[in-house]
């Protein structure tokens, strides 16, 4: 039986996808089915930036290499997240317009990020939240707050206070 296990290795893709879709196959003159082949799909590429997933049918790939991008548009999804917790704990409805001032505590230079977004994306997010967006004055102080929240954007914390 090693020579039939050295020819079933050896198959071309092909030859699998046939025996997958017959249900059978002649190796060496021996005639096997799904009892004695179980075909089993494995990924052998660059694991390092890739995970796989598969079952009897499909083998599936996802390029899981971190997207500087994509960081910056989840932080950005993070911030639009507060701000609608914000107005749902104030007791808005999503067409009522207010007022956020936001600070972003950043301590270091990578905490910088987050600021940043919210520059870049300031447009999107006051769109997406129906919220004036502007940031807390140096004072700290705002008259007319109805809520507040204290969390974390990206491991950076990060303030909100709504008026109406």
């Amino acid at each position: 039986m090693g020579a039939v296990l050295n020819a079933l290795k050896g198959m071309s893709t092909t030859d699998l996808e046939v025996f997958e879709k017959n249900g059978s196959m002649t190796v060496l003159n021996h005639l096997l089915d799904s009892e004695d082949v179980k075909l089993v799909r494995e990924f052998v590429g660059d694991t390092t930036n890739f995970e796989s997933a598969y079952d009897s049918t499909v083998l599936i790939v996802l390029n899981v290499k971190e997207d500087p991008l994509l960081e910056r548009e989840g932080i950005m999804r993070a911030v639009v997240n507060r701000v609608q917790q914000l107005r749902k704990a104030a007791g808005l409805s999503p067409i009522d317009n207010v007022t956020v001032y936001y600070h972003v505590a950043a301590e270091s230079e990578s905490d910088k990020i987050v600021g940043e977004v919210l520059t870049e994306y300031m447009t999107k997010i006051q769109t997406e939240t129906n919220t004036k967006l502007l940031p807390l004055p140096s004072t700290g102080e705002i008259a007319n707050v109805v809520e507040s929240s204290s969390s974390k954007v990206h491991e950076v914390k990060f303030e909100l206070k709504l008026v109406k």
